[in-house]
């Protein structure tokens, strides 16, 4: 695997996803300016290389730990894109989760974990402004769109994310 240049290193991605990485071809410099022009948001270097390793798919790293010490899982990073419907401007993508289930329009909506519910990690905007370095939390619509930080940053993120050890 060919790791580009960004602020993540090799060991950063190792078992990071699964043997099934995503389909999707790795973004375009002009892709990632036209999503970003689209959300209103300047997505994270970190975020961009890890999508040009794999855009989007099955992580294999799932588990992180929350502010209150609870751990999490993260089943998917979305791809930078139109398509797959779940890709950043895809049909399921930010837009759907703010506009038809109503979560707060903190930002960019980058991961989902596929075990029921509607648990879902934002990029979130809210205290660096849309050109900023945005924070890693997680929303939880059943719970009243309860809102966790889970990392300071993207890179935080990424570096958090571990193997569940019970598979």
């Amino acid at each position: 695997m060919t790791i580009p240049p960004g602020p993540l290193s090799p060991a950063d991605f190792a078992d990071l996803f699964t043997d099934s990485p995503s389909h999707e071809p790795w973004p375009s410099d002009e892709l990632v300016a036209e999503v970003e022009t689209e959300l209103g948001y300047r997505l994270p270097a970190a975020f961009v290389q890890v999508s040009r390793v794999a855009n989007g798919g099955m992580l294999r790293r799932t588990v992180i730990t929350v502010e209150d010490g609870e751990d999490v899982a993260v089943d998917y990073l979305a791809a930078i894109g139109r398509s797959p419907e779940d890709s950043l401007l895809g049909d399921l993508g930010t837009a759907f989760w703010i506009e038809e289930w109503g979560y707060p329009p903190v930002g960019v909506c980058v991961g989902l974990t596929v075990w029921g519910g509607h648990v879902t990690y934002w990029l979130d905007y809210t205290d660096c402004g849309p050109d900023g370095e945005p924070r890693v939390v997680e929303i939880d619509q059943e719970l009243g769109y309860r809102t966790r930080l889970v990392a300071p940053d993207f890179v935080s993120f990424i570096r958090g994310l571990r193997v569940d050890p019970e598979g």
